[in-house]
């Protein structure tokens, strides 16, 4: 297993990875938008990667650069997507996820720019506690569409 930049061309092969976070995430799927976002982050020089096993790609992660809103002019990497394929066991799954922050974090570490990243789970905030990271706010969400 191991973990690449995700090429252009193959964004269409990620959507129903996509599909399948939202699910997951209980997001609403889109994806059209779902395609315009990760080939706008490719073009941009924003980091998606994709974990790889017997060839295929089983996960994505996805990070984007932008200017903090607390300290102007100052940068910070924002994780949009991190993500395996649910059907992996639970072994491959748990490997992938961390191939895949081990390199969100490293991206923005070489950019010396803080990272923050969003979790669900309680396995998800254990595991970024045990890394060191720092819980510093909440998000609260709702459909108003």
């Amino acid at each position: 297993m191991k973990i690449r930049s995700l090429q252009k061309e193959e964004v269409n092969s990620v959507i129903p990875l996509c599909e399948a976070f939202c699910a997951e995430m209980g997001f609403p799927f889109n994806g059209e938008s779902c395609k315009k976002t990760i080939s706008s982050a490719i073009d941009n020089g924003n980091l998606i990667i994709a974990a790889i096993d017997n060839s295929r790609i089983i996960g994505l992660g996805g990070v984007i650069k932008t200017s903090s809103y607390t300290d102007y002019g100052a940068l910070r990497a924002i994780e949009f997507i991190w993500h395996t394929n649910p059907a992996l066991s639970p072994y491959k799954r748990a490997k992938a996820m961390n191939l895949l922050f081990n390199g969100m974090e490293l991206w923005a570490k070489i950019r010396e720019i803080p990272f923050s990243i969003s979790v669900c789970n309680q396995a998800s905030r254990d595991f970024l506690e045990r890394r060191g990271y720092n819980l510093k706010e909440y998000h609260y969400c709702k459909e108003v569409v």
